[in-house]
């Protein structure tokens, strides 16, 4: 939706001076009050993709008008200034030659003026042949909305029984949800897994892991009236309308997105999806997940959204993403929100209490903004799946600020972090510059009050020094350096070398050149000192955050007590065997876990329950290898 912006004046709680969008991006949150004008927007939003909208709404407020931008498209200007004329007032060989030089530049114009349509400007002053205006330029040109099919879910719905129906139709208020599901899986003139299987494992994908659902399917009831359940794995099937509207809000959505395009056989960026409340008796966790799955859907099929909202959450999931932005109404006026302060306003409108705000399920400290960087880098190469924001938020304490902050909940002196959240973990550059040199207290007792498995003390000096040689040369070799030999040392600062072997000022912005330097790093960068350790750790506890281990893992007893070399790894092992990443005996050094670390000790034995199975993990330090018995 490149240089395309609408907005409308002289309707409902909108005044002369026009309100409206910018801009559009593949999602467009709306926030305010009730009755600040969010319905309103969204009327606009069908009248730039059906005119006849436009004539209808005209009739009841007269002084309507939209002003709109679009760009120029090349087919308007072979239209417009076609190759086959020259002369005039247009210089060159012919019109075509003069016109093309205006391909993506912009127009602008007045829909409602004396009811036609008025030229505003352009971006570029543009000539027309005298034998015509500017006006018509601007009804050739067709704008990105034009044609495009809205489908609507409104703040009140519901999804009832209701009898068969031959004519299928969703209607924005939850009519004919039931018919259409009904018709879909029971009738051979349509295909079944529409909804029995691309429906149902995208809303296993939101429901997921309060609930999973193993069958949708529809009955008719004593009433002769079809009803929609849903079935679990243990075989209860439950009516759809004994479960919460929440539930039902989700299958709205998913009958729009997965089930509507499929039975008009159109494509998915053909429609623009107006949805308002979708917030309404859902649950914050079931929330973000829907959303994170409109974000995802909308960025896969390039399809728009525009939605309503009083829901925190929102701010929260859409806030900082480069694809959404939010629309505040305040006083009959429209703001792009863009900075802290815009959201401060948006959480005041809202009434919202800083204590009213959702946690993400855990959060993640780093020293400072480029560990984030890298860190989402290294997340998403083991676990795709999860999403910052969405499983995990990383925070940041600032180097010097980590004396002053504690992970107990009883030091009284120092800044509680766990009563921001209690699902913490810490990422500790060691900043020590040899292998003997050791931590300071500091970092001592962080480690102490969070444990081996929650808190990160870096191999190096720093994070940097967990960049492969190979992902700093591949990056050298983009900024225009030749043949470049990066060596790294984990006992050095990446920041000195880069500087002093190739007079690049890392240190003044190490953020902008980590969102560079992770488009370098590949799975196999992983394999470097205990890094895959770490995030293996650091992804086990996130899911664990969220609730997202399929396997139950409980630790019973260990002989000789596990030492705390082996806590890092030892649920991470489990965790993998109980999904079948590992078979047979495993290589300690796999995991990071140095030799000797037991002494006098030959075998350990760590007994543990997997899925309510007894097991034992056994270490042999003659074949030095870890056994499942």
């Amino acid at each position: 939706m490149d240089k395309f912006s609408f907005k409308i004046k002289n309707y409902k709680c909108f005044g002369d001076e026009p309100q409206g969008f910018d801009k559009i991006l593949p999602i467009n949150i709306i926030i305010g009050k009730n009755n600040s004008g969010k319905s309103s927007l969204l009327e606009l939003v069908k009248t730039m993709a059906n005119s006849t909208n436009f004539d209808i709404i005209k009739k009841n407020f007269p002084k309507l008008a939209i002003i709109y931008t679009s760009k120029l498209t090349e087919s308007t200007i072979k239209d417009f200034y076609p190759e086959n004329l020259s002369g005039g007032n247009i210089s060159g060989p012919n019109y075509y030659h003069y016109g093309k030089d205006f391909v993506g530049e912009t127009i602008t114009a007045e829909w409602g003026y004396d009811n036609g349509i008025k030229f505003i400007g352009s971006s570029k002053p543009i000539k027309i042949p005298n034998n015509r205006r500017h006006e018509e330029l601007v009804r050739i040109n067709s704008h990105p909305f034009k044609g495009k099919i809205i489908k609507s879910i409104n703040a009140e719905r519901d999804i009832k029984p209701e009898a068969q129906a031959k004519n299928l139709a969703l209607v924005a208020d939850g009519k004919g949800a039931t018919a259409l599901a009904q018709e879909i899986i029971n009738s051979a003139e349509y295909d079944s897994t529409w909804i029995e299987s691309l429906l149902l494992k995208g809303l296993n994908s939101i429901t997921y892991p309060e609930i999973q659902f193993t069958r949708i399917l529809t009955q008719n009831t004593e009433s002769n009236v079809w009803e929609i359940y849903l079935e679990d794995k243990n075989g209860v099937r439950i009516a759809l309308s004994k479960m919460g509207s929440g539930i039902k809000t989700i299958l709205q959505v998913l009958l729009n997105l997965i089930v509507i395009p499929k039975l008009e056989k159109k494509q998915e960026n053909e429609y623009i999806f107006l949805f308002e409340e979708l917030e309404n008796n859902l649950h914050p966790s079931l929330q973000r997940r829907l959303f994170n799955f409109i974000k995802d859907f909308a960025l896969r099929f390039e399809s728009v959204f525009f939605i309503t909202t009083h829901s925190n959450v929102v701010i929260d999931s859409f806030g900082a993403n480069e694809n959404a932005q939010i629309i505040h109404i305040s006083d009959s006026v429209t703001n792009n929100v863009n900075c802290s302060k815009g959201i401060n306003r948006v959480l005041d409108d809202l009434e919202i209490k800083a204590s009213d705000i959702f946690q993400s399920n855990g959060i993640i400290w780093v020293e400072g903004p480029s560990d984030r960087h890298y860190l989402n880098k290294w997340i998403n190469l083991i676990a795709p799946e999860l999403k910052e924001g969405l499983h995990y938020s990383i925070m940041f304490y600032g180097g010097k600020l980590l004396s002053t902050i504690t992970f107990s909940y009883f030091e009284s002196e120092l800044i509680p972090l766990l009563k921001i959240n209690r699902n913490s973990f810490v990422i500790i550059d060691k900043d020590r510059r040899n292998i003997n040199e050791d931590i300071n207290k500091t970092k001592k007792r962080i480690n102490e009050e969070l444990g081996g498995d929650k808190c990160w003390i870096t191999s190096g000096i720093e994070i940097e020094n967990y960049l492969t040689d190979s992902t700093i040369n591949k990056w050298l070799n983009s900024k225009e350096i030749k043949k470049p030999k990066f060596k790294g040392d984990k006992f050095e600062k990446f920041e000195v070398k880069i500087k002093s072997n190739y007079k690049i000022p890392y240190a003044q912005t190490k953020n902008l050149f980590a969102k560079e330097i992770i488009n370098f790093i590949t799975k196999d960068d992983l394999d470097l000192f205990d890094l895959k350790l770490k995030i293996d750790s650091i992804v086990l506890n996130i899911k664990k955050w969220n609730k997202l281990i399929s396997s139950e893992i409980e630790i019973i007893r260990a002989t000789y007590g596990i030492p705390s070399k082996l806590i890092d790894i030892t649920e991470i092992i489990l965790e993998q065997v109980s999904r079948g990443i590992i078979h047979g005996p495993v290589d300690p050094s796999t995991f990071g876990i140095p030799d000797p670390i037991f002494g006098t000790v030959k075998t350990l034995s760590i007994h543990c329950k997997l899925n309510g199975i007894e097991k034992k993990l056994v270490f042999y330090d003659t074949d030095k290898v870890f056994k499942i018995e």
